[in-house]
């Protein structure tokens, strides 16, 4: 069984696109801003794929458990304390350890602009 969401004691926002556009005036706020955010503990069968990448950046923390995620085929292991972020319109593929499922945060259509660019990056903090 493959879930998305709708983990116990999860953690859901989803910043409505008008609240959005009321913010975006400013310089700061229209370069580095979350619309969709979570945390999904001990999030068992948790599974995402996106053949064509997301609007967005997407960020993940691992702060329990470990998972799977594949960015163009190239496969990373988070576990606690682990970080990656994946830029716009790449492909990825990410899940929760069957043995051990993650606990994550997650944030998703971030819009970082930076003068530098990383294809992906993942951090180990531990």
């Amino acid at each position: 069984m493959r879930r998305l969401q709708d983990f116990d004691n999860e953690y859901l926002f989803v910043l409505p696109k008008d609240v959005l556009q009321d913010y975006t005036f400013s310089p700061i706020i229209a370069n580095l801003y979350v619309t969709d955010l979570g945390f999904f503990p001990n999030a068992q069968y948790h599974y995402v794929n996106r053949e064509r990448g997301s609007a967005g950046w997407v960020i993940i923390f691992c702060t329990g458990g470990s998972g799977t995620v594949i960015v163009d085929d190239t496969t990373y292991h988070l576990h606690q304390y682990s970080l990656i972020i994946m830029p716009p319109g790449i492909k990825h593929t990410y899940y929760a350890s069957k043995d051990d499922p993650w606990d994550i945060y997650w944030f998703l259509n971030c819009q970082i602009k930076c003068n530098t660019h990383n294809p992906f990056l993942s951090i180990g903090l531990a």
